[in-house]
């Protein structure tokens, strides 16, 4: 009994000493089995697809900077620069932090300190910055950009200055070196109005829905012609009208970098596209005489004793010099203006903005008021008015083409004219009366009543016409009560009052003032364009 026990207790012994040797027999050969394939795969690796992986490697990608170009020169008629640009390595400073914290407002001035010192050693004589200036193009509180616009600090900064903030970056977080151009404008403020600004392309498309839409659709392109979120575009004038002409092609630095985005090899650097120049019909010279000849007249009726040329409240002024043969533009003046380097580094300040703002706006092609308080706008005239007397020329040749009197015809010019039932008197200026007088004596002497009575009452008493859509046509020939085809940004097509008043009231009594020029209001472009024309007919 008890060998058989140690004979069974043996057989189970060898049966798993057995069993353990055919698992480790497998275990090691399921080890060599591994280790030879990744001998084998390495070996493929090593040799067969190595050259072909390290190529792989050190061409896997490219990293690019796009550089903004710089903007085309706009030009006068005699090829004098009204704007140009220049291209500098600027230093922006980026709003990270919320500046209401004392703490963080602390460290700031802290920063705008440093900076003094730095560029009090190292800039250009005469170009020092305080502190206080420093705070201020910080614009902590965002009272000029919204805070995810990066604040210029310092343009045209010197090679020295480049190396320190480089070498110092871990010092200057906030702070970024960025190539870029600044837009310079004539001293003189030549036709600023006209020729319009910039601001910073990032803000433009945040900001303005209208500017978005036209950015955005222009910004879905081919990388050469993407706008750069810092780059200065047009929002006005020329500068905006001709943004594509005016703005060229980005430049780029292109970088290979392997997958850990490491730099590999040198920089391919395709140079930005400069845009192309502007060649303006207006003359510097024809437009500063322009403007002191406003600002002369302005000056005069408010101080005139004279009280048929007095106006003690006139605080604007336009005018438009146009060529009559050609239409050329020569000179478009609205006064007074500003500088518009008030704008140059893409933003303005409050205070600028506060000073300036009643002199921004084209009042040549659109509404503008003078300097008023918002409450005394409705008590003066905008930049949209009657034509007055200018219109009795077009009123004679309507009153011929429509045969409604011939140049034979005498009118008895009592010095009044009456409309409507109730016989309403309108009277010639100084209520005078100038007898019998045909149509070269009405112009002459400038008749309220022979435009009435023979034009406007006239026209309306057609029975085979309608008499306002009739007249309107003619206006419309004439340029007025429709847009120029300027293209300038924001013109407006003046305002038909004739039609308001045919509601108001009635058609004859729209007819009637119509007819000397009481019913229609147009920008200063329409007045010199109309004139033009007729300066234009005469001459042939």
């Amino acid at each position: 009994m008890n060998l058989s026990k140690e004979t069974h207790a043996n057989k189970h012994k060898s049966d798993n000493e057995r069993k353990f040797s055919v698992r480790l027999t497998g275990f090691f050969f399921i080890i060599f089995a591994l280790f030879a394939i990744l001998i084998i795969r390495l070996a493929l690796l090593q040799f067969v697809d190595g050259p072909a992986l390290k190529q792989k490697e050190t061409s896997l990608g490219y990293r690019t900077t796009a550089i903004a170009p710089i903007r085309g020169i706009i030009y006068d008629a005699s090829n004098h620069k009204i704007a140009y640009s220049t291209s500098t390595q600027s230093l922006y400073f980026n709003v990270n932090k919320n500046y209401k914290n004392k703490e963080n407002m602390a460290e700031a001035k802290k920063l705008a300190e440093k900076l003094a010192e730095r560029f009090k050693s190292n800039t250009k004589t005469g170009e020092e910055q305080s502190v206080e200036d420093i705070v201020k193009r910080m614009d902590l509180n965002a009272n000029v950009n919204p805070v995810y616009v990066p604040r210029l600090i310092k343009t045209d900064l010197s090679s020295k200055d480049i190396a320190y903030f480089l070498e110092h970056k871990s010092e200057y977080k906030d702070l970024e070196i960025i190539e870029d151009s600044v837009r310079n404008y004539d001293q003189d403020t030549v036709a600023v109005q006209t020729i319009g600004y910039l601001k910073k392309f990032r803000g433009v498309r945040e900001s303005y829905d209208y500017y978005k839409e036209i950015y955005e659709n222009r910004n879905s392109r081919h990388e050469e012609l993407r706008y750069l979120d810092y780059e200065d575009v047009g929002v006005d004038g020329m500068e905006f009208m001709y943004q594509e002409e005016l703005r060229g092609k980005n430049g780029l630095k292109k970088f290979p970098v392997n997958v850990a985005g490491r730099i590999m090899g040198p920089m391919e650097l395709t140079k930005p596209e400069r845009g192309n120049n502007l060649h303006l019909t207006i003359h510097k010279s024809i437009q500063m005489k322009t403007e002191a000849a406003i600002m002369q007249t302005l000056q005069k009726i408010r101080n005139s004793s004279n009280p048929v040329e007095q106006a003690p409240n006139a605080r604007t002024g336009y005018a438009v010099a146009m060529e009559v043969k050609t239409g050329n533009v020569v000179a478009m003046a609205s006064m007074p203006d500003y500088d518009s380097n008030v704008w140059k580094n893409g933003s303005i300040s409050v205070e600028d903005y506060e000073k300036n703002k009643s002199f921004m706006k084209n009042g040549t092609i659109k509404a503008a008021y003078g300097p008023y308080e918002e409450k005394e706008m409705n008590k003066h005239p905008n930049s949209i008015v009657y034509l007055g007397s200018t219109i009795k020329p077009l009123s004679v040749l309507i009153g011929l083409k429509e045969k409604l009197f011939s140049v034979y015809d005498d009118y008895p010019d009592i010095g009044y004219a009456e409309i409507g039932l109730e016989k309403r008197k309108i009277r010639n200026a100084n209520n005078k009366s100038h007898g019998r007088i045909d149509a070269a004596k009405a112009l002459e002497f400038s008749s309220n009543a022979f435009m009435i009575d023979l034009i406007g009452k006239r026209l309306y008493s057609r029975t085979d016409v309608n008499g306002l859509k009739t007249w309107d046509k003619y206006m419309e020939m004439f340029g007025l009560g429709v847009k120029t085809g300027s293209g300038l940004p924001g013109e407006i097509a003046g305002l038909k009052d004739y039609m308001s008043e045919a509601v108001r009231a009635s058609a004859q009594s729209a007819l009637a003032y119509a007819s000397f020029g009481q019913q229609g209001k147009y920008t200063t472009l329409q007045l010199a364009q109309y004139a033009a024309t007729l300066a234009c007919m005469a001459s042939e």
